[in-house]
């Protein structure tokens, strides 16, 4: 199993804007940290 949860909300500490318009779908800048995240954990 792959934590984005974990990933996403340290990643979103840091920021000043939300990930997303909506706050619920990622953007562009969402969607690069869950593929970053995802190919870190499967060693990529």
């Amino acid at each position: 199993m792959i934590d984005l949860h974990t990933a996403m909300r340290k990643a979103r500490d840091g920021r000043t804007e939300p990930f997303s318009k909506d706050k619920v779908h990622p953007g562009d800048d969402g969607h690069l940290l869950i593929a970053r995240t995802v190919l870190t954990a499967l060693g990529v």
